[in-house]
Order: C-alpha cells, then structure tokens, then sequence
C-alpha cells in the first residue's frame, strides 16, 4: 500500500472522488452541502482529503482543528474496496501527521434496538482497534443521537465544544450528555 492524501479542492479529480463517495456512504441527513465543505476549507485548520493508493482514489477524510484536538467529521473508505486496511492506514496518516493531538469523532451509538446493529458493533470496533475510547459522552444533533469517541481515555469536553464553536462559526447548538 502506497497510500497518498491529495486536498479536495474544487474542482480538482480529488474533489469529485470525494464527492461521489460522500453522497454514498453518508445518509442525506448526516451529509453537508459539498459547497459548504469546500467554502469551509479556506480556513487553515480544516482540512478535506482523498487518499489514493497509487491511482486508486482509496477513501477521504474531513477534519477541523484546535491546538489540541482533532475532528474528524467525515472518514469514508471507497465501498468498492472496503476491508483491505485503508481507513486504518488513513487514520494512521492522520496521527503522523498531527502528533499529540486528540482526535475525536462521533459515530451512531450501539443501541440493541437498531435495525443496523451489526454494522454499528463492526464500526465500534474498526474505531478501537486503531486506537480510539469510548468517552462515555454523546451528542443529540437535531434528531440524531452520536456517541463521541477519543484517542485519549480522557476526553476533553471542554475542548471539543471550543472546537466545535469554532467550526460553526459560534452557532454549535447540539445537546451533550454522558460522562465528562
């Protein structure tokens, strides 16, 4: 695996890529506008990337950060070659390029009740095996219920919230729950 991450700029090759593979893993729901992703972009601290294997556009990943912590909002690897180690590779690229930071991210939370339990028992522990927590703590964005996870077993949550301010221009409304 010769794994190189391009920026997802329109109206650049990796910018379509990315695009093509956000409509299909993400439900309309949980997608932002692709004009909003990449008007966001012109800050310095948030990041879009498509991440090729050689040629083979392999996955993407959507960022925002502070001095301390990292976001990710969206990692996706391409479905057409799921399972061959990319999204491991990808958030192993994140961590050697932002040392001694905290990522976190959200994911759709283990509930016994959801139709999907399977994939989100498989989600949970892909993000484990690469290091992440659970961090005890969620998030109800709208309708939506998220468990947030981190690479240190202490979460920040006072970090987060600057960061997701931040991100938002201030307009971060989401309810938070769980432990500190």
């Amino acid at each position: 695996m010769e794994l190189t991450a391009k920026k997802a700029a329109f109206p650049s090759a990796a910018y379509r890529d990315c695009k093509g593979l956000l409509m299909r893993a993400f439900p309309r729901e949980e997608r932002y506008p692709m004009w909003l992703l990449s008007l966001l972009t012109v800050r310095k601290w948030v990041d879009f990337r498509a991440f090729y294997d050689k040629d083979a556009f392999c996955g993407l990943m959507y960022t925002a950060q502070t001095q301390r912590m990292i976001f990710v909002l969206y990692l996706a690897v391409n479905d057409q070659i799921h399972s061959k180690g990319y999204g491991s590779a990808i958030l192993s690229w994140l961590r050697e390029n932002t040392p001694q930071k905290e990522i976190v991210l959200h994911i759709e939370p283990v509930d016994e009740e959801a139709e999907d339990l399977p994939q989100r028992l498989r989600r949970l522990d892909f993000y484990k095996r690469n290091g992440f927590h659970e961090t005890g703590a969620f998030l109800r964005d709208r309708k939506e219920r998220y468990a947030l996870l981190s690479t240190t077993p202490h979460f920040s949550r006072t970090e987060y919230l600057r960061l997701m301010k931040r991100f938002s221009f201030g307009s971060f409304q989401a309810e938070m729950g769980g432990s500190q």
